[in-house]
């Protein structure tokens, strides 16, 4: 993440990763709840975290939603998807 120059995106990372998890959904809308939670940035600071995220789809994926209080809803990338481990009954032979 720091080579491909993310740092200043972790907060939103993380954030994101947090509301996933706490609403047990696959997908979220990119709010002001979620920027709050993740420091909330600048709009400058949001562009430019959003354009780096965007040239990043495997740590987030994002898609046009919308509505009274986003226009995205995001979701964690192929980069978060844990490997079976060797043996179980899930793992590719």
């Amino acid at each position: 993440m720091v080579d491909g120059g993310l740092e200043k995106a972790l907060p939103l990372i993380l954030a994101i990763h947090r509301q996933l998890t706490m609403t047990k959904r696959e997908w979220t809308p990119l709010n002001s709840a979620v920027w709050r939670a993740a420091g909330d940035p600048t709009t400058k600071e949001k562009e430019a975290i959003l354009a780096k995220l965007k040239a990043a789809p495997g740590i987030i994926q994002f898609r046009v939603n919308r509505t009274r209080v986003s226009y995205y809803s995001v979701s964690k990338g192929t980069l978060w998807q844990v490997p079976e481990p060797a043996g179980s009954d899930k793992a590719p032979n």
